[in-house]
């Protein structure tokens, strides 16, 4: 089975196998490089580029990571050492879509406290009740503006602190 492909907001796009960057997470976090770190489940290359965008100007020291489908995701979990601070989950992916993958991850008692947060084009109450009844921290529709989404993630990212002296 090949490796899973990766993206992270300082790496490359390339493959690499999921222990490595599991452990690569598990190394940077224990030596307190990053402030905190996310999964981002999201298949459009162009949706998680905007999100880091806008991650990135609020706090620079978050690191990002894109799986691009709940089965990444969880394999991703599986191997991991530390878990992430934060999911955000799209719903509509392949292989496996969000609430499937949201419905495996509350399953497993391990990642079961594991904040994840849906961030979705679907206004459907529908998805929202059932994504909220599955485990979800919260479910956002994705904005269409920078200022928009700027403003949205505050509730999710903290504003970087910055050294007085």
């Amino acid at each position: 089975m090949p490796s899973p492909e990766y993206a992270s907001t300082h790496f490359p796009r390339r493959i690499l196998p999921t222990h490595s960057l599991a452990q690569h997470y598990t190394l940077r976090k224990t030596k307190m490089f990053v402030a905190m770190w996310i999964i981002y489940a999201e298949d459009d290359i162009e949706d998680f580029n905007f999100l880091c965008e806008i991650v990135k100007s609020r706090n620079s020291s978050i690191d990002i990571m894109n799986t691009r489908n709940g089965a990444e995701t969880l394999e991703f979990l599986e191997n991991a050492v530390v878990l992430p601070d934060l999911i955000f989950m799209d719903i509509n992916m392949p292989a496996m879509d969000g609430k499937a993958c949201l419905r495996e991850i509350k399953k497993d008692s391990r990642f079961k406290d594991l904040p994840i947060v849906v961030y979705t084009t679907s206004r459907d109450p529908k998805d929202k009740l059932q994504c909220l009844q599955l485990g979800a921290t919260d479910y956002v529709e994705k904005p269409h503006s920078v200022k928009a989404a700027y403003e949205l993630l505050g509730k999710f990212i903290p504003m970087e602190k910055v050294a007085t002296g």
